[in-house]
């Protein structure tokens, strides 16, 4: 039996960037579909393949009354244990900490920490999984998997950039070899407990406000340590903050209406 651990990052009160999001200014809601998508492609996971054991945490920082009802009527769900808990320090940087923290103390083969300004395809959990089995079938190595895509990246960081990549077969896209992670990311949990002092330098970047953040901390994992990180061509994954953060091969306002948000609570409308 394999076991998936997840975190996931809650507040619906503040933004750290500040970013106009392209899906509106309803935080609240956000948090609602980003939850109930994560959980959708949980269970699409479970459903392919029934050796699987899934816990998710849902770790509140000043949430709203409007979200925390809502979290207190979700469903018993019996193919996931689903836990939330207040965070026991409140600030960003410190709830990054404690759900890694959860993850090291918790995980057992597979990890992904989470935050709530993401939707999520229903095979997205399925594909990366896959990929990353077929990676280490076929390699050996425990590669870092983000399902989604960054367009900044490519219109930015990489534009006109000759850094050699690989391009490996996934179940329904090409994958590419990155070099930038934020701290949202799925590996082994292997994988995952090789780089505390990483995570350590990121958290105090993030104290600080610090303009650097992954490049002087998690992005080392592929530049000075070897460690293999993959997204999909196409995103399984979208981040909705700001326009340079938009998909534009991906029809986000479809899976955002695709996403009932009513689905696994309890008093359904």
């Amino acid at each position: 039996m394999l076991t998936f651990h997840y975190a996931m990052q809650i507040c619906d009160t503040a933004s750290w960037q500040g970013h106009t999001r392209y899906c509106g200014s309803d935080r609240t809601l956000l948090s609602k579909k980003s939850i109930t998508s994560i959980i959708t492609t949980i269970l699409d996971l479970k459903s392919k393949n029934s050796e699987t054991e899934h816990e998710l945490l849902l770790l509140t920082d000043n949430i709203s009354d409007n979200l925390r009802n809502w979290l207190l009527n979700l469903k018993t769900i019996p193919e996931i244990k689903i836990k939330i808990k207040e965070v026991e320090k409140s600030g960003i940087a410190d709830s990054i900490k404690e759900c890694y923290k959860w993850l090291k103390d918790n995980g057992k083969n597979f990890v992904y920490q989470l935050q709530d300004d993401y939707i999520f395809q229903k095979n997205c959990l399925y594909d990366i999984a896959a990929i990353w089995f077929k990676i280490q079938n076929e390699t050996g190595s425990h590669c870092i998997v983000n399902p989604f895509n960054d367009p900044h990246y490519w219109a930015q960081l990489y534009h006109n950039q000759i850094t050699p990549r690989t391009l490996f077969f996934g179940v329904s896209s090409y994958y590419i070899q990155i070099y930038e992670v934020g701290c949202t990311f799925f590996t082994s949990k292997e994988q995952f407990d090789k780089h505390w002092d990483l995570y350590n330098i990121f958290f105090e970047l993030v104290r600080h406000r610090s303009e650097k953040l992954e490049s002087a901390s998690l992005n080392h994992m592929f530049v000075k340590r070897a460690v293999l990180g993959i997204s999909p061509i196409t995103s399984l994954s979208l981040h909705m903050q700001s326009e340079g953060e938009r998909d534009p091969y991906v029809d986000w306002q479809a899976l955002w209406n695709q996403i009932d948000t009513d689905q696994y609570q309890k008093n359904e409308h």
